[in-house]
């Protein structure tokens, strides 16, 4: 009888801050699923290979992942690196989506290519081994010590190429009125971003025009947002010692279940291997 190797397990650091959320240590297996952030993959030991919706698979040591493309992660025995999740509408969203302009969004080849350093004239991409457009070390995050700091991440300043196909959904580089209020009023609000149509009201206009307004400028629409902010909420709240049910009702999720669900879809795992991965006990 011939056994299935077991799926490759999380383990290592996690980091919460406003606008970003980063993971370094042992990577894991996900489920296919998609995110309201801009991710960044650096791996620094082992094969990683991503998978887009389509089926397409490439192994990545650097990747950039847009906001609402579903995706993959398969990875080998002793993988390790850095994964970080960026507030599409924060200074590193933005950089780092910059790098994904005339790129198909949804090809995974294109996620490599956003990341892979472009070479001047000087035989450099970035000042150094760290990411200087995305304010994001490569080392001194919490958990692990698995290599990140002798490994480059390239400087995602520099535009994408021209490849042909649509190009990759971006924000805008300017900031709406309306959009501004949503964020303060979601981030100030006790129980989570409201819905579209209270929020809508909050900031006066109607909800179509919100909603029009908000994917024009995050990049994403605002339900899918919500619910990425509310998760973010509920692990902050896991961080500082709340059960997944407390923080669940905390985050605004109906329960722990509901809370479950939205995780597995937006990370490709559960809290509760969320939590294991960073040796927190369940």
């Amino acid at each position: 009888m011939v056994e299935t190797p077991a799926a490759a397990r999380w383990s290592g650091g996690l980091v919460l801050t406003p606008g970003l959320m980063a993971f370094t240590g042992d990577i894991g297996d996900t489920a296919a699923h998609s995110h309201a952030a801009v991710q960044v993959l650096l791996v620094t030991r082992g094969r990683v290979v991503l998978a887009d919706a389509a089926g397409r698979t490439r192994p990545a040591h650097l990747a950039i992942i847009p906001p609402g493309i579903r995706h993959e992660v398969r990875a080998g025995p002793g993988s390790t690196g850095l994964l970080a999740y960026l507030d599409p509408d924060s200074v590193a969203g933005r950089a780092a989506i910059t790098r994904m302009q005339g790129l198909p969004a949804d090809e995974v080849a294109s996620w490599i290519a956003a990341a892979t350093p472009r070479f001047s004239a000087s035989g450099a991409d970035g000042p150094g081994p760290h990411m200087p457009g995305l304010g994001l070390p490569s080392s001194g995050l919490s958990g692990t010590g698995h290599g990140a700091a002798d490994s480059e991440i390239p400087d995602p300043r520099i535009s994408g190429s021209g490849n042909s196909g649509e190009p990759s959904r971006r924000p805008r580089s300017d900031s709406h009125p309306a959009v501004t209020a949503a964020l303060r009023l979601a981030t100030e609000s006790p129980s989570g971003p409201p819905s579209l149509v209270e929020m809508a009201d909050q900031v006066a206009l109607s909800s179509s025009r919100l909603s029009h307004i908000f994917a024009a400028h995050m990049g994403l629409p605002y339900a899918a947002w919500r619910r990425w902010t509310k998760l973010l909420r509920a692990l902050d709240a896991v961080q500082t010692g709340a059960s997944l049910t407390e923080a669940a009702h905390a985050a605004g999720f109906a329960d722990s279940a509901h809370l479950t669900r939205t995780c597995r879809d937006l990370f490709g795992i559960t809290p509760t291997e969320a939590l294991q991965a960073t040796g927190r006990r369940t």
